[in-house]
């Protein structure tokens, strides 16, 4: 499932970032799993101005700098025929310059595969390529051998020493028959696109180990050509993808704390890193991630459409879903690769048992809110870890305040929370219209006792109770069915909300 979202304002920054005069290598960084690669994929895919290739450097488990130079130009060469085969308008002497490459005829990559993939997208025939591919076998050898036939002179010494840098593998000088080929091939679809500039992606270098990660990063810093400042194989311009604090936190656990990762990393960008701004596009659109079915259905797809006041798009618990959402964005705790495990916007249909007394889920907002966190987490746990977190960073107060306020959204989470502390929730006896208020204790986070205070009011209409959060004072006491307590100033949601789902937990409300 693909992701909406309204990232027009980070599109506009990193538009201009690239675009910058003579900036030709940019270090795209946000932290693992903020939807960086797919950031990109629609960035360019919308983009008119530039050509694109993506390389995964994921499978490059490789013990020198050399082979994996050599796999690099490997997936260069199938990610152009595979996106760019019509512009490129092959010939079969094409064919005959790749296959008798001496640095692909030598080595341990396997041809056949990338062959298939250049006839897939060729109108030549199969037997004229594959006929190269045998004829080629011999002729690399052959020219050698000629080659050692002829007399050496002082020229022809200095050309071949030059030669033996330009054709040695991962030299600083390596100018073999591939990367001229790669870069004839740039030039001739750079002719038919007139004004674009060719850009070269190597992404999820998060994935790869700290060693090899490094080794990718000097290669493209060997070979780019400081004299002329060109970029490796003529690309305009090559975005390194990573997370930056990342990278620093193994470059120093491998070199030491002291080490100068400021100076070792800016030489792998032509200006400064470019910081993906995740959380500002998530937020944008969180409500279209939430509506965002298979079916492309919404809210209308509700199980039971007569709980659409209670949950629809304009009610309180839709917003307090959105709200919650969006703290977590704040603190990481939710990320883009989260929201594409989302599924769909619905309601939990099976029933809980409660004391003696069957129960929809759909009764209690608490429990359809995990239905639809837990689609973001792997377990129920982690999404009890999340708001465990949240609670840490709270900074609660329990003085006793009578002018505090609330956010409507986290006095809702309080409501969801408190038929949970109620001792037989399964007598109608907890069920009132009337304006009495009712208590529930529980322990902050402090382990002190504090009191909850609510009401109850119920809907014959669509069979549903709802609890009214008033305030947390320190006693239960009321004079003529008004509070007499003053409440405590600022007490924790995210620790009530906390211990509700671990009750839910424990009494097999909730689960995975």
């Amino acid at each position: 499932m693909n992701i909406l979202i309204d990232n027009s304002t980070v599109k506009s920054d990193f538009d201009k970032h690239l675009k910058q005069y003579n900036n030709k290598r940019i270090l795209f960084t946000a932290s693992f799993g903020s939807g960086k690669s797919f950031f990109l994929t629609e960035y360019f895919k919308e983009n008119e101005d530039f050509l694109d290739i993506t390389l995964y450097p994921v499978d490059y488990s490789v013990s020198s700098n050399e082979d994996i130079f050599e796999i690099i130009k490997y997936d260069i060469i199938d990610s152009l025929f595979e996106k760019y085969s019509k512009l490129l308008e092959l010939q079969i002497n094409d064919f005959s310059n790749l296959l008798i490459a001496q640095s692909f005829l030598t080595n341990r990559i396997d041809l056949m595969p990338l062959v298939k993939s250049i006839m897939k997208n060729s109108s030549i025939d199969a037997e004229q390529i594959l006929g190269v591919l045998e004829a080629s076998k011999n002729i690399a050898s052959q020219f050698h051998d000629y080659k050692k036939e002829l007399s050496v002179d002082e020229r022809s010494l200095l050309l071949s020493y030059m030669e033996g840098f330009e054709n040695k593998k991962g030299s600083i000088r390596e100018n073999d028959d591939i990367t001229i080929l790669i870069n004839d091939f740039l030039i001739r679809i750079k002719e038919k696109t007139i004004g674009k500039e060719f850009v070269l992606v190597i992404d999820d270098l998060d994935r790869l180990d700290p060693d090899q990660i490094f080794r990718l990063f000097n290669i493209f810093t060997a070979h780019h050509d400081s004299r002329r400042d060109f970029n490796k194989f003529g690309f305009d311009k090559i975005i390194f993808v990573c997370d930056l604090k990342n990278l620093e936190f193994m470059f120093q656990h491998r070199y030491g704390l002291k080490s100068n990762f400021d100076g070792y990393i800016d030489k792998f960008y032509s200006h400064k890193p470019f910081f993906f701004n995740h959380k500002t596009f998530l937020k944008d659109k969180v409500n279209s991630y939430l509506l965002k079915s298979p079916d492309e259905k919404g809210i209308e797809d509700l199980s039971d459409n007569s709980y659409i006041t209670i949950y629809g798009t304009n009610s309180d618990f839709f917003h307090s879903v959105v709200s919650l959402s969006n703290k977590m964005i704040d603190n990481d705790l939710l990320r883009a690769r989260h929201f594409q495990k989302f599924n769909k916007y619905s309601l939990p249909i099976d029933k809980i048992r409660i004391g003696h007394r069957e129960f929809l889920p759909v009764q209690f907002p608490l429990l359809v809110m995990c239905h639809l966190m837990q689609q973001f987490f792997p377990r129920i746990e982690d999404f009890i870890s999340s708001i465990h977190i949240l609670s840490s960073k709270f900074e609660s107060n329990y003085e006793v305040k009578s002018d505090y306020k609330f956010l409507n959204w986290e006095n809702l989470l309080i409501s969801y929370s408190i038929p949970f502390f109620i001792e037989n929730l399964d007598e109608k006896n907890y069920r009132h219209n009337d304006e009495k208020s009712h208590f529930v204790k529980i322990n902050n986070e402090f382990e002190n006792a504090i009191y909850l205070e609510y009401k109850v009011k119920e809907s014959f209409m669509y069979d549903f109770t709802s609890f009214h959060f008033i305030k947390a004072v320190i006693n239960n006491t009321s004079h003529n069915n008004q509070a007499a307590e003053s409440a405590l100033s600022k007490p924790n949601p995210y620790h009530i909300i906390e211990l509700a789902l671990n009750k839910c937990l424990s009494s097999h409300f909730i689960s995975d």
